[in-house]
């Protein structure tokens, strides 16, 4: 047997059920793909269904010295997706997982497993009709909503800080102890209440880290608001970026703004509404200079920087806000408000548009009247969507920029579909000052490697943005790829001299991104010695 020995796959069959056991080659290579340029293979993929089984297969693998990793869904693409970082792991998929174990309305949290996707638990939320909504990311729906926030994920509402919404962990420790983060014993009815319990909290050792499985946890929803709305700012003057998003934090420190801010250059804008503009690169040019990106916005119809955001409460402080932002954002470009009902009556609107010949007259006036184009105004009604908590695969299909492959319309899967990209992404204050020296560190490297420069700005509390930049790259072009990653790694260490340091790493990184916290990193070694003294919890995650 191929990998794995015949006893520990008959252990492993009698935990779990043979046929979650699989060691066949398609199932093994399903899990070794990426949009990164990284494979490594595992030996099985196990799908435990309960914490117990997940208890006794981290007793095995001890036992037997065999490195776990462990993935909720697998779809963390970008990033590593479901694979460990050398070959010969035990892949933990922990799909089967998918519970929801409780949704408390008047306190408005749910405690879910793992294998809880992002679109299950909206439509549980809905079909209960609860009154609460959850917040999600813009990548896949049927991606974890535990994964996610252990991951520092970030979505669209108040709630966007994903691992700071859950409250309340079970997890199981590399030798198979079942733990409760809070300190309090199983009748505890403030577990999923007040993260902090009582004596040392200890959630945060779950998130980004190899110390344990985490197999349940509670999640704080939000109510449904009195109202709620959109708000986009699109401008052309990059030098009045450092004034808006001075005047974002400063609304936001005051209330006024509860969400938080997504603020997007062009080229990046264009990637989620359609595949790489080949044709309008000259012959020997592998990145679009000024010209060919002005031809790409008039195509669209979209601005060189676009910010946008979400407004929540009564109508009254709805009402507030957008005076607020007419007066202060509305002279540096052009501001839309979006209310529920205009999103309601968009998608008729759209699917008559893109009917409609491109470049007739009938075309020509609704660009005038509006402003934008088919993908741009569906684009935005997804955002809309997004803004209340329900997933779709729209902003996703911007991990298709440089595919070979058409991008499809449903059932997005960027690796599966043969789509290259890689992450740069550096966490910063939320300040102009901070956002304009990351824009002028990062543009030049893009540039000098040959590649297009990519950027969302994506706050994360009222004090912290990230700059989550996708390097794009075709898997096929060696030559590509070779640049892809040699910019990642210098923008990782530009952004670590200059003070930003990593949101998030993936597989190229792990190894070196506390290189320059050695106490920390001893640190982080020592707790992971004492709960995991054979290694076997995804070695070399995170530094661990």
């Amino acid at each position: 047997m191929k990998g794995i020995s015949k006893s520990v796959f008959d252990e492993l069959s009698a935990i779990v059920g043979g046929a979650h056991v699989q060691i066949d080659e398609t199932t093994i290579d399903e899990n070794s793909r990426d949009i990164g340029p990284w494979r490594t293979r595992g030996v099985a993929v196990v799908s435990p269904a309960t914490t117990d089984e997940v208890a006794s297969i981290l007793r095995l693998a001890n036992r037997e010295k065999l490195p776990v990793w462990t993935f909720s869904g697998g779809w963390n693409w970008g990033y590593g997706a479901a694979m460990g970082l050398r070959d010969g792991a035990l892949i933990l998929l922990l799909r089967r997982m998918n519970r929801i174990v409780e949704v408390n309305r008047e306190l408005a949290y749910a405690v879910i497993e793992p294998g809880v996707t992002q679109a299950q638990l909206r439509a549980h939320l809905d079909a209960e009709q609860t009154g609460l909504w959850t917040d999600c990311t813009d990548s896949t729906p049927k991606g974890s909503v535990i994964g996610n926030a252990l991951e520092h994920g970030v979505g669209y509402t108040p709630l966007c800080d994903h691992f700071g919404a859950l409250c309340g962990i079970e997890a199981v420790l590399a030798d198979g102890t079942v733990i409760r983060s809070g300190g309090g014993n199983e009748a505890s009815k403030t577990w999923h209440t007040h993260r902090w319990g009582t004596g040392a909290s200890i959630e945060g050792l779950f998130g980004q880290s190899n110390l344990g499985v985490v197999t349940k946890a509670g999640i704080w929803l939000m109510p449904k608001p009195e109202a709620h709305g959109l708000f986009l700012l699109e401008f052309a003057d990059e030098a009045r970026l450092p004034a808006i998003i001075d005047t974002i934090r400063e609304l936001t420190l005051q209330g006024m703004l509860r969400a938080n801010i997504h603020t997007v250059n062009d080229v990046l804008f264009a990637a989620i509404l359609g595949p790489y503009p080949d044709d309008l690169l000259r012959a020997g040019q592998t990145f679009l200079g000024d010209a060919e990106r002005a031809t790409l916005r008039e195509r669209y119809n979209i601005a060189p920087l676009s910010l946008t955001g979400g407004l929540y409460g009564t109508r009254t402080q709805v009402a507030e806000q957008r005076r607020q932002l007419k007066e202060r954002l509305a002279p540096h470009g052009k501001l839309t408000f979006v209310s529920e009902r205009l999103a309601s009556l968009l998608p008729p609107i759209i699917d008559t548009w893109e009917r409609l010949t491109p470049g007739s007259a009938p075309d020509r006036a609704l660009r005038k009247a509006t402003g934008a184009s088919p993908a741009k105004l569906r684009a935005t009604s997804r955002v809309f969507d997004l803004l209340r908590g329900v997933p779709s695969e729209t902003v996703l299909g911007f991990a298709y920029f440089k595919a070979r492959k058409p991008r499809p319309t449903v059932d997005l899967d960027p690796a599966r579909d043969g789509a290259g990209m890689i992450w740069a992404p550096c966490m910063l204050p939320l300040r102009g000052q901070d956002m304009r020296a990351v824009i002028d560190l990062a543009r030049p490297l893009f540039r000098a490697h040959g590649l297009d420069y990519t950027n969302t700005f994506i706050s994360i509390n009222a004090r912290t943005t990230m700059s989550l930049m996708p390097i794009f790259y075709r898997p096929d072009d060696g030559d590509e790829v070779k640049r892809a990653l040699d910019l990642q790694r210098a923008l990782f260490e530009a952004c670590q001299r200059a003070g930003y340091p990593q949101y998030r790493t993936g597989h190229s990184l792990h190894e070196v991104i506390f290189d320059d916290a050695p106490g920390y990193h001893e640190a982080l070694r020592a707790i992971k010695r004492a709960l995991d003294p054979n290694g076997i919890l995804a070695p070399g995650r995170y530094g661990g």
